[in-house]
């Protein structure tokens, strides 16, 4: 294991319950100032580390996904939200720029009102342009949508613009944004690293199948080594490697639940049997995504 993945995983305080995305996004912004990082793969790493459940999980895989498509964004804590789905209903008209105004609704805002910016895209795709508007903004409107089943602790709401002008935004390059299909299941595989080693350790401590989770530790380094090794060529650059590390994440995933939801990992703060049972699909959710840029 690299000397940066060691020292993150010693650095990183142990995760308490953080039962809201407030907690999770403060947790968060703490860490990553007292630490210093700001690199997308340490950065969500962090995030695995920091989270108690997999609603975070995603949270900072999202955070350090963005960062990696669009460097020019800042490394101070904000949280930003890749705003690009519209409805293919067409009830909500999707985002144009006319006389120098956006306006038009997003569908899926991850985040909702933790958010500080929302990248977003001129109509559903990003050949339009990307630009960067503060979600402040007294022409932005969050609208709040409820929860689903599935991470439902991280709110996914929908965004208007009613107006913006466009001098209030910054246009972004996106240059690397056309390689986010691959970022989320890279940085969701670092993040999900980081809280398998974290989670398989608390229940080492717990003294509760403590050969299983050496094992199941000792898997997950190896693949946060070889996910350092790839990011370090760019996330994009081997498709074939990045399913070998999904499937591997997935495999010490299931393991673990496995404990998780037998009730074998005893009494153990922040692993939660209902949790894996609505979210556990994070982690293995990518592969036939990725499997399908190979055919």
């Amino acid at each position: 294991m690299s000397n940066r993945i060691q020292s993150l995983i010693e650095s990183i305080p142990d995760a308490s319950p953080l039962v809201g995305v407030i907690e999770y996004k403060q947790a968060w912004q703490d860490t990553l100032g007292a630490n210093g990082l700001t690199d997308p793969f340490e950065m969500a790493l962090m995030g695995g580390l920091l989270a108690d459940r997999l609603s975070w999980v995603f949270a900072g895989a999202y955070q350090a996904a963005q960062h990696g498509c669009f460097p020019a964004l800042s490394r101070l804590g904000d949280w930003y939200s890749f705003a690009i789905s519209e409805d293919r209903g067409r009830l909500f008209p999707g985002t144009t720029i006319t006389d120098g105004f956006l306006t038009g609704y997003k569908t899926w805002v991850a985040g909702g009102p933790m958010v500080d910016h929302i990248i977003v895209t001129i109509g559903p795709a990003i050949a339009g342009g990307c630009y960067l508007v503060p979600a402040d903004h007294e022409r932005v409107t969050i609208v709040e949508k409820p929860p689903g089943d599935f991470l439902s602790e991280l709110p996914q709401d929908r965004v208007t613009f009613t107006g913006v002008p466009m001098g209030d935004t910054t246009e972004l390059d996106h240059s690397h944004a056309v390689h986010f299909g691959l970022a989320e299941p890279y940085f969701v595989m670092v993040a999900g690293c980081g809280y398998l080693s974290r989670q398989s350790a608390r229940i080492s401590a717990a003294n509760v199948e403590v050969e299983a989770m050496e094992e199941i530790n000792a898997g997950v380094y190896g693949v946060l080594k070889d996910l350092e090794s790839l990011g370090e060529s760019g996330f994009w650059s081997d498709v074939a490697g990045l399913i070998e590390c999904q499937q591997a994440v997935t495999q010490y995933g299931r393991r673990l639940a496995a404990l998780v939801n037998t009730g074998d990992a005893g009494a153990v703060d922040a692993i939660l049997a209902e949790d894996w049972a609505l979210n556990g699909k994070l982690l293995g959710m990518y592969g036939r995504g990725l499997r399908a840029r190979l055919e």
